[in-house]
């Protein structure tokens, strides 16, 4: 990751812990900035599935 960064390929990084996608995702963004997650657009992982259930 850092040889990727210092190359300029990265503009931010969360790390997925406690709160997920909605509370780690917004913190990397200036204000007045934001995204749309669209969580039907990917297909998760069967072991996450199962993890779930």
């Amino acid at each position: 990751v850092l040889d990727i960064v210092s190359k300029g390929g990265v503009k931010g990084i969360a790390h997925i812990t406690g709160g997920g996608f909605t509370d780690n995702i917004p913190r990397v963004f200036p204000d007045g900035l934001g995204a749309l997650i669209y969580p039907d657009s990917w297909e998760v992982p069967p072991i996450f599935k199962w993890i779930q259930e």
